[in-house]
């Protein structure tokens, strides 16, 4: 009889490469060093129905760089946005720790996000600075949970700081911002920051990042060009 060692001896190959492919399938390791890139089409709005048309035209794209985070497991994400492709300076940074124990699934949170966004669309053009709360990116990684387009975005906006980019409702303001949402079946509801009753979580879905050759710069606030500050 042989050696249980030599009988197991031709499955040994077998056995490194699951090995191998179940490392790789875990191994959240492999977005540290990268920079990648979120575009959210204006169809890709889901909630409140309808919303893309009022903001996808002026929604920028979003960058992540991704960093090794100080205990094990975590990432250090380093989030900011980008026009064509290309990291936007008028947009400071926010820098996250994420989770990547779920690889491939991933969540990258930030609690509060300062957002400069550009309206070109609008003559003349308006300039909006607004912070975006509990903005969640969901599976946007490439690798993500079944590799396609399954990442989502939710995130809480405040229409007192961002009415002026509306433009298809007649001279806008936090209050008729907020009721014609409501008419449309999507009533703003009262700010965790401040009380107000003019907040409104939005959220796209079917989405997909892509890895980016952009070199991510981290922007403090106090960095921003005076270029950048509205008029």
């Amino acid at each position: 009889m042989q050696p249980r060692n030599v009988r197991l001896l031709p499955l040994l190959p077998f056995v490194l490469l699951i090995a191998a492919c179940g490392s790789e399938a875990n191994d959240s390791s492999r977005w540290i060093g990268h920079t990648f890139l979120l575009n959210i089409p204006a169809t890709n709005w889901s909630e409140p129905r309808g919303i893309g048309g009022d903001i996808g035209g002026f929604v920028p794209q979003f960058l992540f760089s991704v960093a090794r985070g100080a205990a094990a497991q975590d990432l250090e994400v380093t989030i900011g946005t980008s026009v064509g492709g290309v990291q936007d300076p008028c947009n400071p940074t926010t820098k996250v720790t994420a989770s990547g124990a779920d690889y491939p699934a991933s969540q990258i949170v930030a609690h509060a996000f300062p957002l400069h966004i550009l309206d070109t669309n609008q003559t003349p053009n308006v300039v909006v600075d607004t912070t975006v709360h509990d903005f969640s990116f969901k599976n946007i990684l490439p690798g993500g949970a079944g590799s396609g387009k399954e990442g989502e975005v939710t995130a809480t906006i405040d229409a007192a700081e961002v009415y002026p980019l509306f433009r298809l409702i007649p001279m806008p303001s936090k209050e008729s911002v907020c009721k014609a949402l409501g008419s449309a079946g999507a009533t703003c509801a009262a700010c965790a920051h401040n009380g107000e009753p003019f907040c409104l979580t939005i959220k796209a879905v079917q989405l997909a990042g892509t890895q980016s050759a952009v070199a991510l710069k981290s922007v403090a606030v106090d960095d921003v060009p005076a270029s950048c500050r509205k008029p």
